[in-house]
């Protein structure tokens, strides 16, 4: 008997910005992208809305999808949990849009 083994998307990268946009023909824009920090005039502070742009390879099959944004002092809100993904037949890669919003600043981290 041959074990089949199950992998796991792998993620491939997450972008941050203010706005994701379906556009006409198939096209995604991004819009306000953030680079290496979130600045904000204050701390504590909330921003309108925050998208998270997340792109996976290896993908086939059936998934759960979490996604939990985790504070600096180890606080933890989960967004999405749990939820089941059906990966359409032939597709080996693909995106996940998350929106954030509001989106709480409670202090400053990485």
């Amino acid at each position: 008997m041959q074990e089949v083994q199950i992998k796991a998307p792998k993620h491939e990268f997450t972008l941050l910005c203010d706005d994701i946009r379906q556009e006409m023909g198939g096209k995604t824009s991004l819009m306000g992208l953030y680079d290496h920090h979130i600045v904000v005039p204050q701390v504590p502070f909330t921003l309108p809305k925050v998208c998270f742009y997340t792109r996976f390879s290896r993908m086939d099959g059936q998934f759960k999808f979490g996604f939990s944004i985790v504070s600096p002092t180890g606080d933890r809100k989960d967004v999405i949990r749990d939820s089941d993904v059906q990966i359409p037949e032939g597709a080996k890669e693909g995106t996940f849009n998350v929106i954030a919003s509001p989106f709480e600043v409670t202090g400053e981290g990485v």
